[in-house]
């Protein structure tokens, strides 16, 4: 699952909701000004990884987001936004130059909550005087498959929630007097990145394509799979899945062949749960052979204490691999923001 005025910069795909200044808003004589965010989303196809807002589907980006709007004060449904299904709900939808709310949103002096979120094909359940306002959540899955000849289609909905700071959870408040919130849309999910090159001295060869990747604990915690429900506010996920001790990433087509020495490669990849603890006891097992079929296929597997992460929501988890004759060698895990600091760039792992 990307300033001002025309402008919206990433860092967990951040969205400056923005509108014009405002003399130019129209004003219908009671103070009521119309929200007109400006948007950078992206492919309508939720399976798959956001990276960018672009008026064309594909290639990760989104081009659609929904804003759920509630009073600040009590959390009631602001009035005036209704569209035949869910009051409150407006989905702004980006058509290459500008950002327009079907139905549109009229913000007056009553103070407004906006809650952003993505996928955008999905309704809100309203919690009466509180703010822990969730959408449902499906398809974390612990057999995840991903095209290794890409960067985004992977079969796990990439869920967003909206924030007005970049690196933290802040309500976004709005109103006829402050009608341009900045809006980052930031990830729920962990992403997982495996990378991996041949040692030194060892040639890559026709049967080093990773096939599959295995990850398992016997340890505490397991990993969160199934469906469930995410909170607006925060992202917070409460998933059904029961007690998994393993997860799959396996290439769907395209299965990627390990580099060669000191030319890493993403072999690899998929969306994860954050988890309430560190995992303990994890071993990666990897299947490689032949691009098409399982011929000299060898499966070679390796036990890390580095392994004994905790897994939290916006973060991207990099596993550096070196490939032997014999065996997989850990070089280093590493643990960095989904998107560079600075706000710029784009949402893919490093060595996309």
């Amino acid at each position: 699952m990307k300033h001002i005025a025309n402008k919206i910069t990433t860092a967990g795909l951040g969205l400056l909701l923005v509108g014009c200044t405002r003399q130019e808003l129209p004003d219908d004589g009671r103070g009521v000004v119309s929200l007109q965010p400006h948007f950078l989303t992206g492919t309508t196809d939720t399976r798959s990884l956001v990276n960018g807002t672009a008026s064309a589907t594909g290639k990760g980006n989104i081009h659609q987001v929904n804003l759920y709007v509630t009073k600040k004060a009590d959390n009631a449904i602001y009035p005036g936004i209704t569209n035949g299904t869910v009051n409150g709900l407006s989905q702004f939808t980006y058509d290459g130059t500008a950002w327009t709310g079907n139905p549109t949103v009229n913000l007056h002096n009553e103070e407004a909550r906006i809650y952003a979120y993505y996928p955008v094909n999905v309704n809100p359940t309203h919690v009466a005087g509180a703010d822990t306002h969730t959408i449902p959540v499906t398809g974390i899955t612990a057999t995840q498959t991903f095209n290794g000849a890409n960067t985004w289609v992977c079969n796990v909905t990439d869920y967003l929630y909206g924030s007005t700071k970049q690196d933290a959870d802040e309500q976004i408040i709005a109103s006829n007097q402050s009608f341009e919130p900045a809006i980052w849309l930031r990830h729920a999910l962990a992403q997982v990145v495996f990378k991996m090159q041949s040692a030194s001295g060892r040639p890559v060869d026709a049967y080093d394509y990773i096939k599959k990747i295995t990850m398992k604990t016997t340890g505490s915690p397991s990993f969160l799979t199934g469906s469930g429900t995410m909170q607006l506010k925060d992202g917070v996920m409460s998933l059904n899945g029961g007690d998994i001790k393993e997860l799959t990433f396996t290439p769907s087509a395209n299965p990627v062949q390990c580099g060669a020495n000191s030319q890493s490669k993403v072999v690899a990849y998929g969306l994860v749960a954050p988890l309430s603890s560190a995992l303990s006891n994890v071993t990666l097992t990897i299947d490689l052979g032949d691009k098409s079929s399982d011929t000299n296929k060898r499966i070679l597997s390796v036990n890390n204490a580095g392994f004994n992460v905790q897994w939290l929501k916006g973060k991207r988890y990099v596993y550096n691999l070196t490939l032997t004759n014999r065996e997989i060698v850990v070089n280093e895990i590493k643990i960095t923001p989904w998107t560079d600091e600075n706000g710029t760039g784009d949402l893919r792992p490093d060595g996309f």
